[in-house]
């Protein structure tokens, strides 16, 4: 199985000295399913950063790449969960990027009620 996710975001900050404004699309989410418990995720997105209305910064992030691995089936109180194994290429603009490979790991979990 093969999806492809994309979507805009705007977020506004007004602090006290400064007004920052992010615009960042297309948000770019590759998934492709390997088996019934395991998905492959490619993440790609840019960024425009606008501060006061006179700095203006845009570039791509990071290149993420992911395994999310299906742990368990909710089961009464036990709710459905999943490992999600995440690293990150320096393939971003030098005010988006890490400059270095970046590791993480999330762990995802929830309930439907009925």
């Amino acid at each position: 199985m093969f999806q492809i996710e994309s979507g805009y975001s705007y977020f506004y900050k007004d602090a006290e000295e400064e007004i920052e404004q992010l615009h960042a699309g297309p948000e770019m989410l590759l998934r492709m399913g390997l088996s019934d418990d395991i998905e492959f995720r490619l993440r790609f997105n840019h960024g425009w950063l606008v501060i006061d209305e006179a700095e203006d910064v845009s570039g791509s992030q990071d290149l993420i790449w992911s395994f999310k691995l299906g742990m368990t089936e909710q089961r009464g109180l036990v709710p459905e969960s999943a490992l999600e194994l995440r690293f990150s290429a320096p393939t971003g603009g030098s005010a988006f990027s890490t400059g270095r490979v970046d590791h993480g790991l999330d762990y995802i979990y929830k309930w439907k009620i009925a």
